[in-house]
C-alpha cells in the first residue's frame, strides 16, 4: 500500500464508512464496489477486503454483520442525543457556538444516525458571548500552569446597557476549577481583590489573558467547595431538618442526593436532615414548595424564611 492511489483508496473507504455505515445500516459489498465506481476509482472485491484489513491494522474497528460492514463509533445515538441536548441547554454558550459544537458531535455519527437525533430548541436565552469556549480553554491552561488570569467582567444594567464591574478595571485571579451548573459555566478561583475563593460566570468574562506564574498555595478541594455551595452561592455547610410531603422524596433526592439522611417517615410525610449551605437560593427553593415542606431547624433558617415571607407580604400588600 505504498502507492499514492492505494493510500487514497484507503482514505476514501474510511470516509465512506464514517459517513454512511452504522450497526443498523451496514454497507454491503455491492454498494462498496458501486461507490468506488461513482468516484472514478473502480476496484475489485479482493482490493476492498485488503483496504478493510489495512484500516483494521491501523486501529479502526470495522465489523462485518448482516452481510455488510460498518465502522464502530465512539458514541451511540443515545449518547450523542444526550450531549447535544446538554449543549442546547447551555446558557453560557452563544447560539452560534451551540450550532457549531452540536455539528461536531453529530459528525461522530453516520448521516443516517445523525438524522435520528432530535434537536430540541433551547428553552432559555443563550449568551451573546461568542468566546466562552476559548475563555474556558484559557482558564484550563492557566490552572495547569498555575498562572494568574486577567479579565474584565461585564453585566447588563437596568437600561439594558452593558457595563463592567470593578469600575471597569481588570480582575486578577488564580483559577482553581471550572464548574457547570444549570447550563451556566463558572470559574472558581482565588480573587486577589477579595482575598478569598469566589466564582465568575465565564460567559461574562471578556479580554481574558494569562499572566504571570503564581507561587501562592491555595488549599482547595473542589468536592468541599461544591458541598458548601448551593447553585453557586457559597456559605458554611450546616445540617438543615425539613419535613416534606412524602410525594416530594424524588425531588428532594434529585437536589441533595447522598447529603440527605431520612430521620423519620410516615404514610404522609418524611423528615430529611440535609447538609447544605444556607443561601438565598436555598430559601427560594424552600419557598416554592411552601405548602409541601416545613423547616424544623435550625432556628436561624426559620427566622430568615419568616422575614423573607413577611417582606414579600408587605411588598405585594402595598404594591411597592
Amino acid at each position: 500500500m505504498h502507492r499514492e492511489s492505494d493510500m487514497k483508496k484507503v482514505l476514501m473507504l474510511l470516509q465512506y464508512l464514517q459517513d454512511e455505515s452504522s450497526k443498523t445500516h451496514p454497507i454491503h459489498m455491492p454498494a462498496l464496489l458501486e461507490h468506488f465506481v461513482d468516484i472514478g476509482m473502480a476496484t475489485t472485491r479482493k482490493s476492498i477486503y485488503h483496504l478493510i484489513q489495512v484500516l483494521k491494522d491501523t486501529g479502526f474497528e470495522i465489523t462485518y454483520e448482516n452481510r455488510g460492514y460498518y465502522l464502530e463509533r465512539p458514541f451511540t445515538v443515545g449518547e450523542i442525543t444526550f450531549l447535544t441536548q446538554c449543549v442546547q441547554d447551555a446558557i453560557s454558550l452563544s447560539s452560534n457556538c451551540t450550532v457549531e459544537l452540536n455539528q461536531k458531535l453529530l459528525s461522530l455519527l453516520s448521516f443516517e444516525e445523525a438524522q435520528r437525533v432530535q434537536m430540541i430548541p433551547a428553552v432559555h436565552p443563550k449568551s451573546a458571548n461568542e468566546e466562552t469556549l476559548e475563555t474556558m480553554e484559557l482558564i484550563n491552561n492557566a490552572q495547569i500552569a498555575h498562572r494568574t488570569l486577567r479579565f474584565l467582567y461585564s453585566e447588563i444594567d437596568f437600561r439594558g446597557t452593558k457595563t463592567y464591574r470593578n469600575q471597569g478595571n481588570y480582575y486578577t485571579v488564580l483559577p482553581l476549577a471550572i464548574v457547570v451548573q444549570n447550563g451556566k459555566a463558572y470559574m472558581v478561583c482565588y480573587s486577589f481583590k477579595h482575598e478569598q475563593i469566589t466564582q465568575f460566570r465565564i460567559d461574562k468574562m471578556e479580554e481574558t489573558s494569562i499572566k504571570q506564574e503564581s507561587d501562592l498555595a491555595i488549599p482547595f478541594r473542589l468536592e468541599d467547595w461544591l458541598e458548601q455551595s448551593f447553585h453557586m452561592y457559597s456559605g458554611r455547610k450546616q445540617t438543615v431538618s425539613i419535613r416534606f410531603d412524602r410525594n416530594m422524596y424524588a425531588t428532594v433526592y434529585d437536589n441533595f442526593g447522598d447529603d440527605m439522611i431520612i430521620s423519620s417517615i410516615s404514610k404522609e410525610e418524611f423528615v430529611a436532615n440535609i447538609k447544605t449551605a444556607i443561601t438565598p437560593t436555598l430559601i427560594g427553593w424552600i419557598l416554592q414548595f411552601h405548602k409541601r415542606c416545613t423547616v424544623l431547624r435550625p432556628q436561624a433558617l426559620i427566622e430568615e424564611i419568616v422575614a423573607t415571607a413577611a417582606s414579600l407580604y408587605e411588598q405585594y400588600k402595598t404594591g411597592k
